[in-house]
């Protein structure tokens, strides 16, 4: 194409770019961040429209969460408008490079070492006071950590803001002997003990990772998305949180970046930021996000657990490795090093094992005051 061509081609776009920008205006989609905390619609032309905080997020002791959540909503409303846009674009201009492939090759091109924890079973307590520790622990410019651990009986983990209302008893969970533990991220609630869990820590603005909070969400979708694929299974990445009126459980709504099996939702996962100010007064963040994937079927304990839902509606809503036949070939050993295979696959990275050092250890114990169980249980399950 010679020099004048261009010169029309660009004529023409210029033409149409009005007519575009009025379609576009018409168009509305909705962002959602922490579960749903902070809700915001925008339109194709970047313009916001509405705003939505849920007064639980409204916390003047942690006034940093907020501004979190709503600079990650902004962000990624924009960045969707910016997508849409430039698929109108693309008529014109070609094809442009899916982000999920430009962030991969970006990666590839200067692999990484990410420090690797792997627990044996461990009280919720302690699981959660560990990975805070590790939040609380990092320091920018340190390698990622990626932990994974397990459950050392059935416990039921609720978001930092969660209510303990009458949908949601403890005397329900004494019942059953099942603990309830505080995390220290958003989200509702989720139950452990037959799944895989893990935990990444590491720089929000770090060249290992996207950029915001969304984005390091979306960056590592591809590591889960590809642990699926290896299982056999046809992943579907979640483009957009869906509008639920659920208040308790985590797996009855799809977040966004989250991981769909069959349109039923197959892993849950939360974040939570900390600032921390460097030797040289300049604040830098670093984020702490950890998840679960269902391994058998917890329908019918969430059914007792939460009477406002059914077993039926549940299993409409979320999936487990079992129903789609996984565990009957992989183990959650071999499930965990399928994970990380996965992971050092789509992002480049590989893995050094480090186990908890002795100060970590005595930083853990301390912490676990701060995670103790909610109610009292009897009994096992």
């Amino acid at each position: 194409m010679d020099f004048n061509e261009l010169m029309k081609k660009a004529q023409q776009i210029s033409q149409n770019m009005q007519g575009q920008q009025t379609e576009l205006a018409k168009e509305t989609f909705s962002v959602s961040v922490g579960g749903e905390m902070v809700k915001m619609t925008f339109n194709g032309n970047q313009e916001l429209l509405a705003v939505e905080i849920d007064p639980e997020v409204v916390d003047p002791e942690d006034v940093e969460t907020l501004q979190d959540l709503i600079r990650s909503a902004v962000n990624e409303g924009i960045r969707l408008s910016r997508k849409r846009a430039q698929e109108f674009m693309g008529k014109q201009f070609g094809e442009f490079t899916g982000s999920r492939q430009l962030l991969t090759s970006q990666v590839l091109s200067d692999p990484v070492r990410w420090r690797l924890i792997e627990d044996a079973p461990q009280s919720g307590v302690f699981n959660m006071a560990a990975d805070q520790v590790l939040l609380e622990r990092f320091c920018p410019g340190d390698s990622p950590i990626l932990r994974l651990y397990a459950w050392e009986r059935s416990t039921l983990s609720i978001g930092r803001n969660e209510r303990l209302d009458s949908e949601l008893a403890p005397q329900r969970c004494a019942e059953l002997g099942i603990p309830i533990v505080r995390r220290s991220t958003g989200g509702k609630a989720v139950l452990h003990g037959s799944d895989l869990t893990y935990a990444v820590v590491g720089g929000v603005l770090a060249p290992e990772f996207a950029g915001g909070v969304l984005d390091n969400y979306r960056f590592l979708a591809q590591g889960f998305f590809r642990f699926f694929e290896k299982l056999g299974l046809r992943p579907e990445l979640q483009a957009n949180s869906r509008k639920s009126t659920e208040t308790h459980v985590c797996f009855a709504d799809p977040s966004a970046y989250e991981i769909l099996a069959e349109g039923r939702k197959l892993i849950g996962s939360a974040q939570r930021v900390r600032t921390v100010r460097n030797k040289d007064d300049s604040n830098e963040r670093v984020f702490l996000q950890h998840g679960s994937i269902p391994l058998a079927d917890p329908s019918k304990t969430l059914a007792a657990l939460f009477p406002h839902t059914t077993v039926q509606t549940l299993q409409q809503q979320m999936h487990s490795l079992e129903r789609l036949g996984v565990l009957e070939r992989h183990d959650l050993p071999e499930l965990q090093a399928l994970l990380k295979d996965a992971i050092a696959e789509s992002m480049g990275v590989s893995f050094w094992a480090q186990p908890w050092t002795p100060e970590e250890r005595l930083a853990i114990t301390a912490a676990q005051r701060r995670f103790q169980s909610l109610g009292e249980t009897s009994g096992h399950t």
